[in-house]
C-alpha cells in the first residue's frame, strides 16, 4: 500500500519560499510532486517542519484525500508501480479540478436569474443581475 508524508524542499527559491512536496512510497520506491504550496521562513521551524496551523491543515486534507483515493483502490493498488499510483492522485496533490466537485457557472446562472425575473414582471429588479452579467463577459 502508498503512503504519503508532507515533506518541505531544501531548495529555497530566489525570494526566500520553499514548495511543499508530498512523499509516496510504494513498493520501495520514492517520488516527491510538487503541491502548489510555497512557506516562507515565517511558516517554517528551523528544521523545515511546517509550524503554521493553516498550511498543516491544508496538506493534511491533501494526505487524507491521498489515503482515500488509494482505499477506493485497495485490492488493485498493491499491483501498480508507482507512476500508476502518482497519476491517481497527482490530480489531487496539484488541485486539479475534481470532476465530483459542484461547479457554478455564475453567468449562466445569472442570465437564468434575470430571465425568470422579466417573466414574472419584475423589470425594476433585472438591472443589477443583468448589469453584473454584461460587464463579466466584456472580457
Amino acid at each position: 500500500m502508498a503512503t504519503f508524508q508532507s515533506v518541505v524542499s531544501s531548495y529555497k527559491k530566489a525570494d526566500g519560499t520553499r514548495n511543499v512536496m508530498i512523499c509516496v512510497f510504494h513498493n520501495g520506491q520514492k517520488r516527491y510532486p510538487k503541491t502548489n504550496f510555497f512557506l516562507d521562513k515565517d511558516d517554517l521551524t528551523r528544521s523545515l517542519k511546517i509550524k503554521n496551523q493553516l498550511y498543516i491543515d491544508k496538506i493534511e486534507d491533501i494526505l487524507r484525500k491521498c489515503r482515500a483515493k488509494c482505499n477506493e483502490n485497495a485490492e488493485k493498488i498493491t499491483s501498480y508501480e508507482i507512476e500508476k499510483v502518482l497519476q491517481l492522485v497527482e490530480p489531487i496533490i496539484t488541485g486539479e479540478k475534481d470532476n465530483n466537485k459542484f461547479d457554478l457557472n455564475f453567468i449562466e446562472y445569472g442570465r437564468k436569474y434575470v430571465e425568470k425575473l422579466k417573466k414574472e414582471n419584475r423589470e425594476g429588479n433585472v438591472s443589477s443581475p443583468n448589469t453584473l452579467t454584461l460587464i463579466s463577459t466584456k472580457n
